[in-house]
């Protein structure tokens, strides 16, 4: 013969069951926490690499660029020079209005 069910045993039932629930939800949320903050992590790694290897590269052309510059003015002075009036007077022209 099945045992009867009382209020105080279906109670006390449904108690554990919302204990065994609060449990689980905790430990869910505290996964999905350490889950969240270890991709959080990994993401900052990765835009912090990309960062430096774009700052790398943009440091490199720059120097490129400058020496090049150089060896052009070095090649063509009176051109330099020229090209550098010119645009100082075309910079002042449009800055004084």
């Amino acid at each position: 013969m099945a045992a009867a069910t009382t209020p105080e045993t279906t109670l006390a039932s449904l108690q554990d069951d919302i204990g065994a629930l609060k449990r689980d939800v905790t430990s869910l949320l505290a996964q999905l926490q350490r889950d969240a903050s270890t991709t959080a992590r990994s993401a900052a790694a990765q835009l912090d690499d990309t960062a430096h290897r774009a700052y790398r590269s943009l440091a490199d052309g720059s120097t490129r660029s400058i020496l090049q510059v150089g060896k052009q003015v070095e090649a063509q002075p009176v051109a330099a020079l020229l090209l550098a009036l010119g645009i100082g007077y075309l910079g002042g022209r449009l800055l004084s209005r």
